[in-house]
């Protein structure tokens, strides 16, 4: 019989991924930690379990990548929140929570998108750059040629006027099938549609040299580096934006809860100091209560020995009846004493729920925050905690949703930190013009024409239907020849044009006949507040407009049946011949495009160019008359060319300027914006701006750097103030606007 070799164990592979230090380590453990808590819970859940799972994305690769984002951004959060919402012992902590939230089960992106329809958006974005810079032909060659397999995306009914159904079918479908090849990574079920953390991205094992990857990727390489830099730039400057409010909010929450929590610690001292009070006092009352039963029972004993009452010394006849009402009184006052208390507790217990509401409400409802009113928002997270969020508008979803796919596809860490990136995403679908509402189109035809005064009750349509609060503009005489061009200098060679030849002239648009289609719609404006002729009359026309276009005809041109066998053949060479001439006249059309895209260029550069000298020669003037000015001291007398309170006709933006001087001509300028001299430049304000004036005497010179960058960035033209006086600034100010 032979020896029987013990069996070997096969060796462990030697590890070559990198050490993790004893931090790191320490946090992955505890996200890890929270995890598995919180997977038991769900899997507790029996049949829902693992649908569950997958629409929080829990399933173990998609948690692991959600533990690696959260610790890799950890000291970058931690060195943005820590300052704003410091670590507080039993109150606030930043390790803690951030970990928390992380690992905190939260329905995904991929389970939100069927409603909020992010990839539209995106893919919108990258349509309009492809436009831009004129791509978009050489884009559609790469689209897919077979329309049946974009019936699988469920996009809402949108009329988009810069792009076709087909390009946007085409592109959203590539989008969410931009991984369909790749192959490899470990095996996972998955039956949610993931257009963004699908299994390959989870695994990062998506960059693979792939046809939908290819596709994916020779669209975006039509897109100029630069504007794909500046959306990721924008979601970045959001993102930190968001973590910057959340934790402002945060740190209102854990000062209140530091309040709170002072005030039960003062309330426990004194309600110890009132047991040891009540317990002396109850002592001495039963004492006192002894020594008078024992008085009792001595006056008893004597009367049965015979022995005179007085004889017998008892505390009992001391007692006065004021004692006994004094006795009542304290026994009472501790019975009022008790219910304060009681009142006390249950007023810090109130305060203590509604204040942990809203720490859970602010999480929950992060993502629809712009759609809350701002008086709903005080009284769901206190007023303190709410004011974070009152100036946060969103100012471009649509870059914001290429980005954040953007972002995804390149592997960054930001998309998957769910605490901020899950309610940006929210807030961005929370802007589209298909988030709330699916368009339906009016089941009476409005289109058609029929009597407005024997169909208004019928039909429900006409200025019967309409409150009485509510005016029906009146009809611009869209023919009527009153407008002149002003540019040509000579008043006889001028032609005066209607509205529908100014229209025509800027935009190629004919307007549409039937203009007071849309007047049924003034009672539902009604309800959002939208009022008034100014504010109604162009949207009532743009409402027109755009319903008149998505109502269009259309006229069919039908091919002739072949009659026989015969016509057949010929038939086919002439479709052999028409595809040819389609293909030249494509050929043709495109190269017309191409040189006709190269002129609009050329131009685009020459008219920015002489945009550009002139802002510089009208900032030079200004400077130099500055110059003049402080040197010759020079009077400032107004001339009283301009009437004061003088309203703006562009958005003017001021820096700079003492203090006094801003209160003395705010009130010369009421619609002109003047910014505080220690507030930092904001570019959004300047880029929504048409002219920056500034007040260079009390401005810092980084400050003025970093406004004449930004207005460059943007060709936002920049005035400076010749004078000190703030009447005589604002004279120049005005005079400017008036041109």
């Amino acid at each position: 019989m032979g020896i029987k070799k013990k069996k070997q164990s096969p060796k462990k592979p030697v590890s070559t991924s990198p050490a993790v230090d004893p931090v790191t380590k320490k946090r992955l453990d505890l996200a890890r930690k929270l995890y598995r808590d919180k997977l038991r819970s769900l899997n507790s859940m029996s049949k829902l379990a693992p649908v569950r799972r997958e629409a929080m994305d829990y399933d173990e690769i998609w948690a692991k990548r959600r533990m690696t984002a959260a610790v890799n951004l950890f000291d970058q959060v931690a060195a943005v929140a820590r300052p704003i919402c410091p670590d507080v012992e039993g109150v606030s902590d930043f390790e803690y929570e951030w970990l928390a939230h992380n690992m905190m089960p939260r329905i995904s992106f991929d389970w939100n998108e069927r409603v909020c329809n992010t990839v539209l958006a995106a893919a919108m974005w990258i349509l309009d750059q492809l436009r831009e810079y004129g791509c978009f032909h050489d884009a559609c060659l790469l689209f897919p040629q077979d329309e049946r397999i974009f019936e699988e995306l469920d996009l809402p009914d949108i009329w988009d006027t810069s792009h076709d159904e087909d390009a946007l079918y085409a592109v959203s479908w590539i989008i969410s099938h931009r991984n369909d090849d790749c192959v490899g990574g470990k095996n996972a079920r998955t039956e949610l549609q993931r257009p963004y953390m699908d299994l390959h991205t989870a695994q990062g094992t998506h960059r693979q040299d792939v046809p939908s990857r290819q596709l994916f990727e020779k669209i975006l390489a039509m897109i100029p580096p630069q504007e794909i830099q500046r959306a990721v730039q924008l979601f970045e400057q959001t993102w930190w934006d968001v973590v910057r409010r959340n934790y402002t909010s945060r740190a209102a929450h854990a000062r209140m809860q530091q309040d709170i929590d002072r005030r039960f610690s003062e309330y426990h001292q004194q309600s110890k100091a009132f047991a040891e009070q009540m317990k002396k006092s109850t002592a001495k009352i039963m004492q006192q209560a002894m020594g008078m039963t024992g008085a009792v029972m001595q006056q008893m004993k004597a009367v049965q020995s015979n022995l005179p009452v007085s004889a017998v010394r008892t505390p009992w006849h001391q007692s006065s009846l004021a004692d006994l009402h004094r006795k009542e009184r304290e026994y009472q006052d501790f019975q009022l004493r008790i219910q304060q208390f009681q009142k006390q507790e249950e007023a810090l217990n109130h305060e203590q729920e509604r204040l942990e509401d809203a720490l859970v409400m602010l999480v929950d409802t992060m993502g629809s925050i712009l759609t809350i009113p701002k008086k709903q928002r005080s009284d769901m997270y206190f007023p303190e905690a709410a004011s974070a969020w009152d100036d946060y508008t969103m100012s471009d979803p649509y870059a914001l949703c290429f980005a954040f796919l953007y972002l995804l596809d390149q592997g960054s860490d930001l998309p998957w930190a769910y605490p901020i990136s899950l309610p940006l995403m929210e807030q961005c679908a929370s802007v589209l013009p298909w988030r709330y509402a699916e368009f339906e189109e009016d089941p009476i035809d409005i289109w058609t024409h029929f009597d407005e005064e024997q169909d208004a009750e019928v039909f429900g349509h006409g200025k019967t239907d309409l409150p009485k609060r509510i005016k029906v503009p009146e009809l611009e005489d869209w023919y009527g020849t009153f407008y002149e061009n002003v540019r040509e200098s000579d008043p006889e060679y001028r032609e005066s044009r209607n509205l529908v030849q100014i229209v025509y002239e800027l935009t190629g648009t004919v307007m549409p006949r039937n203009l007071t289609r849309y007047e049924n719609a003034l009672a539902d404006l009604d309800y959002y507040g939208i009022t008034g002729k100014k504010a109604l009359h162009p949207l009532l026309y743009c409402m027109t407009m755009l319903g008149e276009v998505r109502h269009r005809t259309h006229t069919f041109h039908l091919p002739d049946e072949p009659t026989d066998a015969a016509d057949n053949s010929s038939v086919e060479e002439l479709r052999e011949k028409l595809r040819k001439l389609q293909a030249e006249n494509q050929q043709l059309r495109q190269a017309a495009y191409e040189s006709s895209r190269e002129n609009r260029e050329l131009q685009k550069k020459l008219d920015a160019s002489e945009y550009s000298a002139q802002a510089d020669r009208q900032e030079l003037a200004d400077l130099r008359s500055l110059v003049f000015n402080r040197q010759e001291d020079a009077p400032e007398e107004p001339t009283d060319k301009v009437e004061f309170p003088y309203t703006a006709k562009s958005r003017i933006v001021v820096f700079g300027g003492h203090d006094s001087w801003t209160k003395e001509i705010k009130p010369r300028l009421p619609n002109v914006r003047f910014i505080d001299r220690t507030m930092l430049p904001n570019a959004q304000l300047i880029r929504q701006a048409d002219t920056i004036w500034i007040q260079a005497n009390a401005l810092s010179h980084a400050y003025f750097y970093r406004i004449i960058i930004e207005a460059r960035k943007y060709d936002i033209p920049v005035r400076y103030f010749s004078f000190a006086s703030a009447e005589k600034c604002a004279e120049q100010l005005a005079l400017a606007d008036m041109g």
